[in-house]
Protein backbone atom coordinates (compact mmCIF):
# COMPACT_ATOMS: atom_id res chain seq x y z
CA UNK A 1 0.00 0.00 0.00
CA UNK A 2 1.48 3.49 -0.86
CA UNK A 3 2.09 5.81 1.79
CA UNK A 4 0.32 8.48 2.15
CA UNK A 5 1.96 12.15 3.26
CA UNK A 6 -0.05 13.78 6.07
CA UNK A 7 -0.68 17.25 6.55
CA UNK A 8 1.88 18.87 9.19
CA UNK A 9 5.57 18.03 9.32
CA UNK A 10 5.53 15.77 6.53
CA UNK A 11 3.41 17.12 4.06
CA UNK A 12 3.68 17.43 0.51
CA UNK A 13 4.50 21.44 0.37
CA UNK A 14 7.40 20.60 3.18
CA UNK A 15 8.73 18.16 1.41
CA UNK A 16 9.11 20.38 -1.24
CA UNK A 17 10.35 22.80 0.32
CA UNK A 18 12.96 20.27 2.06
CA UNK A 19 14.06 19.22 -1.27
CA UNK A 20 14.81 22.76 -2.78
CA UNK A 21 16.68 23.73 0.59
CA UNK A 22 18.62 20.69 0.33
CA UNK A 23 19.18 21.17 -3.82
CA UNK A 24 20.78 24.72 -2.58
CA UNK A 25 22.63 23.76 0.09
CA UNK A 26 23.98 21.08 -1.95
CA UNK A 27 25.86 23.79 -4.11
CA UNK A 28 26.93 25.68 -0.95
CA UNK A 29 28.28 22.50 0.85
CA UNK A 30 30.78 21.50 -1.52
CA UNK A 31 32.50 25.02 -1.44
CA UNK A 32 32.57 25.22 2.31
CA UNK A 33 33.76 21.53 2.96
CA UNK A 34 36.55 21.57 0.79
CA UNK A 35 39.82 22.41 2.39
CA UNK A 36 40.76 25.78 2.21
CA UNK A 37 43.45 26.13 -0.16
CA UNK A 38 47.19 26.30 1.05
CA UNK A 39 48.91 30.05 0.70
CA UNK A 40 51.54 30.28 -1.21
CA UNK A 41 53.86 32.23 -0.44
CA UNK A 42 55.73 34.88 -3.51
CA UNK A 43 58.85 33.40 -3.11
CA UNK A 44 57.37 29.81 -3.94
CA UNK A 45 55.34 31.01 -6.93
CA UNK A 46 58.15 32.36 -8.01
CA UNK A 47 60.04 29.36 -8.53
CA UNK A 48 57.47 27.54 -9.41
CA UNK A 49 56.79 29.78 -12.47
CA UNK A 50 60.93 29.19 -12.83
CA UNK A 51 60.91 25.63 -12.74
CA UNK A 52 57.73 25.39 -15.71
CA UNK A 53 59.57 28.19 -17.76
CA UNK A 54 63.12 25.74 -17.34
CA UNK A 55 60.88 22.72 -18.58
CA UNK A 56 59.49 24.80 -21.28
CA UNK A 57 62.97 25.77 -22.29
CA UNK A 58 64.57 22.33 -21.90
CA UNK A 59 61.22 20.94 -24.17
CA UNK A 60 62.29 24.06 -27.07
CA UNK A 61 66.31 22.46 -26.88
CA UNK A 62 65.20 19.47 -27.07
CA UNK A 63 63.11 20.28 -30.27
CA UNK A 64 65.78 22.55 -31.73
CA UNK A 65 68.59 19.52 -31.05
CA UNK A 66 67.82 18.18 -34.40
CA UNK A 67 71.17 15.20 -33.81
CA UNK A 68 69.76 14.87 -30.39
CA UNK A 69 73.43 15.09 -29.55
CA UNK A 70 72.37 17.88 -26.48
CA UNK A 71 74.34 20.41 -28.05
CA UNK A 72 72.76 22.86 -30.60
CA UNK A 73 75.24 23.65 -33.79
CA UNK A 74 75.40 26.56 -35.37
CA UNK A 75 72.88 25.40 -38.15
CA UNK A 76 70.19 24.35 -35.18
CA UNK A 77 70.74 28.25 -34.04
CA UNK A 78 69.91 29.27 -37.75
CA UNK A 79 66.78 27.38 -38.44
CA UNK A 80 65.24 28.44 -34.92
CA UNK A 81 66.21 32.13 -35.24
CA UNK A 82 64.54 31.86 -38.57
CA UNK A 83 61.84 29.90 -37.55
CA UNK A 84 60.96 33.42 -35.24
CA UNK A 85 61.71 35.48 -38.31
CA UNK A 86 65.03 36.62 -38.16
CA UNK A 87 67.15 35.18 -40.51
CA UNK A 88 71.13 35.64 -39.15
CA UNK A 89 74.41 35.72 -40.94
CA UNK A 90 76.82 32.86 -39.95
CA UNK A 91 78.81 35.69 -37.98
CA UNK A 92 75.54 36.57 -36.21
CA UNK A 93 75.34 33.10 -34.84
CA UNK A 94 78.65 33.14 -33.72
CA UNK A 95 78.32 36.03 -31.77
CA UNK A 96 75.55 35.22 -30.47
CA UNK A 97 77.36 31.58 -29.09
CA UNK A 98 80.48 33.70 -28.26
CA UNK A 99 78.07 35.73 -25.90
CA UNK A 100 76.91 33.01 -23.71
CA UNK A 101 80.12 31.28 -23.67
CA UNK A 102 79.37 28.69 -26.38
CA UNK A 103 82.41 26.86 -28.21
CA UNK A 104 81.12 26.88 -32.05
CA UNK A 105 82.66 23.34 -32.81
CA UNK A 106 81.02 22.00 -29.49
CA UNK A 107 77.97 23.65 -29.96
CA UNK A 108 75.84 25.23 -27.15
CA UNK A 109 74.52 23.48 -24.08
CA UNK A 110 71.15 23.42 -22.64
CA UNK A 111 72.59 25.84 -20.01
CA UNK A 112 74.06 28.39 -22.58
CA UNK A 113 70.83 28.34 -24.34
CA UNK A 114 68.77 28.73 -21.27
CA UNK A 115 70.61 31.99 -20.84
CA UNK A 116 70.29 32.85 -24.09
CA UNK A 117 66.42 32.90 -23.63
CA UNK A 118 66.27 34.97 -20.50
Amino acid sequence: MPQVLKKGRYSAPSVLTAASKIKRLSKVIPKRMTAPTQKVSPLDEIRHKEKKHEEFLKEAFDLIDTDKQGTLSLVDLGIFFKYLGDDLTQDDLIDIMNQVGANIDDGMKFEQFATLMR
